[in-house]
């Protein structure tokens, strides 16, 4: 089990087996190496899961479309850290021009560039990780100021403002209405009116009770004189009776009496039309504040259902561009969430947190340093290290097959070569041939031509 792990630590730092393990003091460097390509790779893969989680969080089986992705990302950094490592040679002295120390050093250069690359891939997705609370709240803070800041825009394109106000004013109005019709014997005319009503009636029978008791008096006075009771409307006289053989007294009205009778009838007919001309007053005021009534409260109703007309219309309105709004801001608020909880949106608010306070922007490149090193200490370790026995090996075996591969091509060259030369002398000899048998019998020549040519044909 060890010997398969060393193996495979040795895969990972791109050394060659076979030459290894005739050089034991390089075992541990190689294996070292080869660890440190795979925590890259470890990272990688744990950075690339979570960095995918976000953008297919929305999805069922999101965490195994992330988790593929991981793998994936894993291979792809593994494979170039070790194609970063595969291609750094040491100057072991071999008659070689093309590992000079100018190439070198570029060819350094051109890794470490891609070493800051792969690191920065590998540690924002990890930071995203680490600051995933504070994430989290700040998102929903943005998508709650981007909401409020969409409703407004739709309120104020759509007119709902002015429609709730719109709507706000015809609940009062009707409410307002529906008061004064409920309540419309409180309105100021009518009360007046109703007083009016209530004076002339008190008036009425005050003025009533005085007339009566003066018709009263007035139909006493009357029978007092009638009855010849009065003095002073009663004239007597004596005749003589023959029934009683005296002289017996004779009472009669007088004709002022029978003048104060006529007046006191007349005195009572009008003080009855005075009463009927009061009570009619009184009973005029009293239809002229029910019909006041009547028209106000027509006037209230008709008042009351344009209202209500008026304030279901705009309610119905304001429901219409509501709905709308509410169609608008699902979509907005989708769009909102996914804006900021993607992982673009997620790398943007935690650069802002970073940025915020000197100590989190120096968390960051602490974090940010760390994976550089990680990812840059193969490529350091294999360039600070002694040229050693592995080293010479390599370089030898790799000198060995480019000169086999020289002479192999050179070999290839002169057989070519070879096999031209005799090709072009066997063509000159067949023709010096073809040439005689033209010179010594030319018809049998053409005759073969012309054989051969049907054959061809056939």
């Amino acid at each position: 089990m060890r010997k398969m792990l060393r193996n495979f630590l040795w895969f990972c730092a791109t050394s060659n087996k076979t030459l290894l393990e005739k050089c034991p003091t390089e075992h541990n460097k190689h294996a070292l190496i080869g660890t440190l390509v795979l925590l890259t790779a470890i990272f990688a893969f744990i950075s690339g899961s979570f960095a995918m989680n976000y953008m297919f969080e929305m999805n069922a089986n999101g965490h195994w479309y992330a988790l593929g992705f991981g793998l994936l990302w894993a291979f792809l950094i593994f494979s170039l850290d070790r194609l970063l490592i595969s291609t750094i040679r040491k100057d072991t002295g071999m008659p070689d021009k093309k590992f000079s120390k100018n190439r070198q050093w570029a060819l350094l250069f051109l890794r470490f560039a891609l070493a800051i690359v792969i690191s920065v891939v590998i540690t924002k997705p990890l930071e995203l990780w680490l600051y995933e609370d504070q994430i989290n709240a700040q998102i929903v803070d943005n998508v709650k100021g981007k909401n409020a800041s969409d409703q407004g825009r739709l309120d104020q394109d759509l007119g709902i403002g002015s429609l709730q106000t719109m709507n706000e004013s015809s609940k009062e109005q009707v409410t307002n209405f529906g008061y004064l019709l409920e309540h419309a014997e409180e309105d100021s005319n009518y009360v007046r009116l109703r007083r009016d009503y209530d004076r002339a009636v008190a008036n009425y029978e005050s003025f009533k009770g005085k007339k009566e008791k003066e018709i009263a008096d007035n139909k006493g006075s009357i029978r007092w004189i009638e009855n010849k009771k009065s003095d002073k409307y009663t004239e007597v006289t004596e005749y003589y009776d023959p029934n009683v053989s005296d002289f017996v007294e004779r009472r009669t009205i007088t004709q002022a009496g029978y003048n104060r009778i006529s007046q006191l009838k007349k005195n009572n007919q009008n003080a009855r039309y005075q009463i009927d001309q009061r009570k009619k007053e009184y009973q005029r005021l009293d239809q002229e504040s029910k019909d006041f009534l009547v028209t106000l409260k027509d006037s209230l109703n008709l008042q009351l259902a344009t209202a209500r007309e008026d304030q279901q219309l705009v309610s119905k309105q304001l429901n219409t561009r509501l709905k709308e709004k509410g169609n608008v801001m699902d979509s907005l608020m989708v769009i909102n969430n996914a804006a900021d909880r993607g992982i673009f949106g997620r790398i943007d608010i935690m650069h802002n947190y970073n940025q915020s306070t000197t100590t989190r922007k120096a968390a960051s490149w602490f974090l940010f340093l760390i994976f550089l090193i990680i990812e840059t200490a193969p490529i350091i370790a294999k360039m600070a290290s002694k040229v050693g026995p592995y080293d010479y090996a390599l370089a030898a075996l790799e000198y060995k097959t480019e000169k086999h591969e020289e002479q192999r091509k050179q070999l290839i060259d002169l057989t070519l070569q070879a096999q031209a030369e005799v090709a072009r002398r066997a063509l000159e000899i067949w023709k010096q041939e073809q040439i005689q048998m033209v010179e010594d019998d030319p018809y049998s020549f053409v005759k073969e031509i012309k054989k051969r040519s049907r054959v061809n044909r056939d």
